[in-house]
Order: C-alpha cells, then structure tokens, then sequence
C-alpha cells in the first residue's frame, strides 16, 4: 500500500513548475537573501512542541511575532497565520462576520471551502455571476454592480465575498465594491488566495491592485500559491474595526487543532523574512521574466495568450487552438517535456508562475511552445457559452443523497457543479436543477471539458 511519503518521494523531480507551491523547490533566488540555505534545509526542523505549558507558551509567542511581522508587512491591522490551505481562511473569515443562520452575498467562482462554511453556519448565500469574457471565452471579475444591486435587494446580509484574484489571474474593481459594501453596510471579504504577491508587485510598478489597499475589510492571501510559503500556507489579513477580532479568535480556537505543522509555520516566518530583505529583487526578476515571456508568446503566430487590462500577469493562459491542439494536448506534451502547468479550462492551459520560477522556465516553455505550433495546422477556437440558467434557490442542504445526473431535475444541489470553461459554478448549493442546466453539463461532458461535481459514473449529489 502507498503511503503520503511514497507520493512525497514521487513528486521530487527536476521538471520545470508552473504549478502551486510558489517556492518550486528552489532556492536559485533566494541565497542573497541569507535566508536560502535555512529554507532549503527547513525538513530538519519539522519538530513537534512538548506539552508542558512553557514550551507551548513560548512557541506562541514566536507565532505571535511572525503574526506582527506580516501585519507590517502588508500594511494591516491584524494578521492570522494559516497553515491549513487558504481555503480555511475564508471559512474562518466567513464565519467570524457571518452570524448563524445569517446571509452572505458571494460569487459563484467562490472556492469549495466556501460553498462548505455555509453548511457549517447554517447560511443563506445570494449568489452573484462573475462577468463572462466573450473574447475569451472565461470568467471574468464579479462586477461592482452585481454587487450594488445584491447587497441592495438583501439588507439583511452580514457580508459579500469577492475572489479576487480569480483562478484565470482577473482583478476585480476593489475599491468600488468595497464603497458600494460599505454603504449597505457590509464586511468585504476579499478572497486573494492567488495574489500574495500583489502588494509587492504595487510596490515595485506604482500601481494599486491588492486588496488590502482598496478597502477591503478581510483579505485571504495564498502564501503557499505564489510566494516563497509551504503547500497549505496563508494568512487571513484584517484590514477595518468593521471585523470582530475577538469573535474571530473564538473561530479560530473552535476549528483549530491541537498540533500545528511547525515546519508549514517556520516557511511562513521564513517567507516574510526574505520579502522583507529580498523582495524588490525577487520581485523586480520576476516582473522581468514575465515581460520577456508574454513578449515571445505574442510574437509566436496563432499561439493566443490572454490579455486584458485586469489580469494578473503571474497566471499565463495559453491557447493553441487556432493550431488545432486542444487545451489538453498541449497539457499533455508540456507534461511530456517536464514543464508542469497548473490545470487546463477548455482551449486554455493555465500556468500559475510564481516567486521561486527563473529565467530558464520561462526560456523552456516558450521554446516548447513554439516547437508545438510548428506543427500545428490552422483551425478555430472552440467557442464556450455563459452559464446563466436563473436557477430558482430553495436552501443549502445538511444531507444528501446520490442521482444520475439526468434523474436530478427538480432536486436541490448539494455540491457546486463547476465546468471549465468557465470555471464558474453552473449549479450552486441550495439551487434546484433545471433542464437548461443539466443540459448544458451533459454537453459539457460529450466535449470532455472538465467537470466538477459530477463523478465518473454520472450521479451528482442533491438533496
């Protein structure tokens, strides 16, 4: 039987990382901070505290220090330390500005933990579409003004949750959706899982993109995603007195367990070190790279890259369709060449680049890339549909039960049903299915486009 260290050994590898963790293993750019040979050693420092009460309070001390670290560092009121995904930062974030039994207006591009907190606290979501890209046939942000008009018809709404950036790198408008919370008088939750780097790119090109410079009272960042932070690391940074810190501590000791993972914790600390120290440098190659690798990509004919105003350029989508490779072939061959993108969403494979990439990854794929489109033969993208069926909501459901998925109309979802493309929710919890929306994952299906929510034998869960 395979154990978690026999996939921990087969995941070493020398390939090319345009995957989460941020880090890739790597330590090329971190020695001149002082900082690299610790962090390449870190694994000799997984150790566990003794219970005896002083060492505990000692280690929660230093915690309580790194915790001080990144609120300076970031710029905000107070931060908590995540080594649990980021994703139990927003359910901690939800649940700390949500009452029991209460409301949240959310996206539907919200991720799955999410969709769960309003399971655990028992609450009502109004859900919100991002806005569809035509020209690229993805998810766009959520819009300030699907945000007005549903804090506006639901008074009653503790909070809205934004992700921001999405899965495909698009910002949202912060700043007026945090104006347009507040006068309704709501918490804005913002959920950056894929924008640690955000502040410091800001602090490098004079823009403002984070978060947590544009209002935004709780901002959930991935540290593990796309800076120097172990798989698993974020932080939950609190921005405005609008959020209850004392309530939040009571969360956090309700879902918290007794053993933290100290090594997850000591590359959180050591993160914050080396963006301190280091991080105009690491930052500044970074934005480099990127620029010399959006600018051979364009100059590579019928490769289309997405490009707009709003997208972070840290997650490059690539699509060589006009070429007649789909999104999954070229997934394929990239993997067969031991570059490792991060998912593919219909004609698109996305790479998620972070701190710990180099020159060298970015020369590779984009040498890979042309090699692919020399042998590609002109053709069309495929064209994908916004997904908007006015599905009617009835209630989040506590138990369920499992359907195939064409026996599933009239029936309350469970579980999201995502598709990729658009990587938004067809089908949201507490909604009831629909003929519109089971067709068009059925076709989904009959494309091979990925389908979340759906298993391999066709039944979804419902209540």
């Amino acid at each position: 039987m395979k154990t978690i260290l026999d996939f921990i050994n087969n995941t070493k590898t020398s390939a090319v990382s345009f995957r989460a963790p941020g880090h890739k293993g790597r330590q090329i750019r971190l020695d001149q901070s002082g900082y690299g040979e610790y962090y390449g050693n870190m694994l000799a420092n997984d150790v566990q505290v003794p219970a005896n009460g002083q060492d505990d309070e000692h280690v929660k001390a230093l915690i309580k220090s790194t915790q001080g670290y990144y609120q300076d560092l970031y710029g905000v009121k107070h931060t908590e330390l995540i080594t649990k995904g980021a994703g139990y930062g927003v359910i901690l974030s939800i649940l700390t500005c949500v009452p029991g039994g209460g409301r949240i207006v959310m996206g539907r591009d919200s991720c799955n933990e999410a969709f769960n907190a309003l399971r655990i606290g028992n609450i009502d979501p109004v859900y919100i579409s991002p806005e569809f890209n035509e020209e690229y046939g993805t998810s766009d942000a959520v819009s300030v003004e699907a945000v007005r008009m549903a804090c506006k018809a639901n008074p009653d709404a503790a909070a809205v949750l934004v992700t921001s950036p999405n899965k495909y790198g698009m910002v949202a408008d912060i700043r007026s959706i945090a104006d347009a919370a507040h006068i309704f008088g709501k918490i804005l939750i913002v959920d950056q899982t894929y924008g640690a780097h955000l502040k410091f790119f800001d602090a490098i090109n004079g823009s403002k993109t984070a978060a947590e410079d544009h209002g935004a009272d709780i901002v959930i960042e991935g540290i593990g995603k796309t800076l120097l932070g172990m798989a698993g690391t974020a932080i939950v940074n609190v921005c405005s007195d609008r959020v209850d810190l004392d309530k939040m501590a009571d969360i956090q000791e309700m879902l918290n367990i007794s053993d933290e993972s100290y090594l997850a914790l000591g590359s959180l600390d050591t993160n914050e070190k080396i963006v301190r120290r280091q991080g105009g440098n690491i930052i500044k190659s970074w934005m480099d790279d990127l620029m010399f690798a959006y600018t051979a990509l364009d100059a590579i004919p019928r490769v289309t890259v997405i490009a707009t105003k709003n997208l972070d350029p840290t997650a490059i989508n690539i699509s060589l369709a006009r070429l007649g490779i789909s999104g999954e072939k070229l997934y394929d061959a990239l993997v067969a060449k031991s570059i490792l993108p991060e998912l593919v969403h219909g004609d698109y494979v996305l790479l998620r680049t972070g701190a710990g990439n180099c020159r060298k990854d970015y020369e590779a794929l984009v040498a890979a890339i042309k090699q692919f489109a020399s042998l590609g033969t002109a053709t069309e993208l495929r064209s994908a549909k916004k997904a908007d069926f006015g599905l009617e909501y009835y209630k989040v459901p506590m138990a369920k039960t499992a359907v195939p998925l064409f026996k599933a109309g009239g029936k309350v979802a469970y579980d999201p049903i995502t598709v990729y493309p658009p990587d938004t929710a067809v089908v949201c919890p507490g909604e009831i299915l629909n003929a519109d929306a089971i067709g068009y994952i059925v076709k989904a299906l009959e494309r091979g486009d990925k389908v979340v929510g759906v298993d391999d034998e066709g039944y979804i869960f419902v209540s």
